[in-house]
């Protein structure tokens, strides 16, 4: 079992730190609204995106009927919430023996939930950082990567995805989500530099990056994950890879609007704990059940491979 007691006791003169591993930000839930459903599975509904945007009011002569119009609804788009649960177990030797740096009950809460929410970004990030999904793709390569200062156009793109997405769904695009190997790259590349440098003099922030693309937020993934298996060495990489996202996604749940995603949640997180005095020990679980549907997928404009 981990931690045994001897792990939980340690010289006093160190009981005042620890030192443990866990991603300090996500970015999942704040990609796409979560929606909290009372049932697993159920059906959303989807309004014909032709019949909306469509030209068909005509001049109405003295007398005549008006022109006729309508519109058809979907309803055979389903999500279903599937549960996500881990647990971590605590013994009452363990807890006879910690010392008090060690709050094995909250450490053992935050450890459950830690990996619920990595579970979720994770799942998002393979569901939404790629080619094939959204309603247009732009692949870079050579000089047109960002990591080409001298010739490459990030704002250009950036802009010619929302573009995109403004001629899709006739909305403005409001969020660009990228990876933390494009973020790292474009913070000095000399086209954002050179915008910004009559403007402020502070580092460059996705604040100032977003107002000078002309969208809401810009949102930085740079979870990690290990890949590694137990008891090997460690093997750490980035949950997102070196691509862009420029979508709109709609600030809060809403009817008649195409938001390019929802997570579909039943539910909330849940974290409990409950004796197994056969074992001597407390459990420690955590559960969470939910859905990622990509609902407006033309409400996305794809940038892959970014930097080199």
């Amino acid at each position: 079992m981990k931690p045994t007691a001897e792990d939980v006791h340690i010289n006093a003169a160190l009981s005042n730190i620890s030192v443990s591993y866990s991603n300090d930000s996500y970015i999942a839930d704040q990609i796409f609204p979560i929606v909290t459903v009372a049932k697993e599975s159920d059906i959303y509904a989807k309004y014909n995106k032709r019949d909306w945007l469509a030209d068909e009011a005509e001049i109405r002569i003295d007398g005549s009927e008006a022109a006729e119009g309508g519109y058809a609804v979907d309803v055979s788009n389903t999500y279903t919430a599937i549960p996500y649960a881990i647990k971590k177990k605590v013994t009452d030797r363990q807890r006879a023996n910690a010392d008090p740096v060690f709050q094995l009950d909250i450490e053992a809460a935050e450890y459950v939930a830690d990996k619920l929410a990595l579970r979720m970004e994770v799942q998002v990030a393979a569901g939404i950082d790629t080619t094939g999904v959204w309603g247009t793709d732009l692949t870079l390569s050579g000089t047109d990567q960002w990591s080409d200062f001298a010739n490459s156009d990030p704002i250009g793109n950036i802009r010619t995805a929302m573009s995109d997405v403004r001629k899709a769904i006739g909305r403005n695009a409001n969020t660009v989500v990228m990876g933390d190997d494009v973020w790292i790259k474009l913070q000095d590349h000399p086209d954002i530099l050179e915008r910004s440098k009559y403007t402020s003099g502070a580092s460059i922030t996705t604040e100032m990056v977003a107002r000078m693309a002309g969208v809401d937020r810009i949102l930085i993934g740079s979870a990690v994950k290990d890949t590694a298996a137990e008891s090997q060495t460690s093997s750490t990489s980035y949950v997102w890879g070196k691509n862009v996202l420029v979508a709109f996604v709609a600030p809060r749940p809403a009817l008649r609007t195409p938001s390019a995603g929802y997570i579909f949640r039943h539910g909330t997180r849940a974290v409990k704990r409950y004796r197994e005095d056969r074992i001597n020990s407390d459990w420690v679980e955590g559960q969470e059940s939910w859905a990622v549907e990509l609902t407006a997928s033309d409400a996305g404009s794809f940038i892959a491979a970014a930097v080199a």
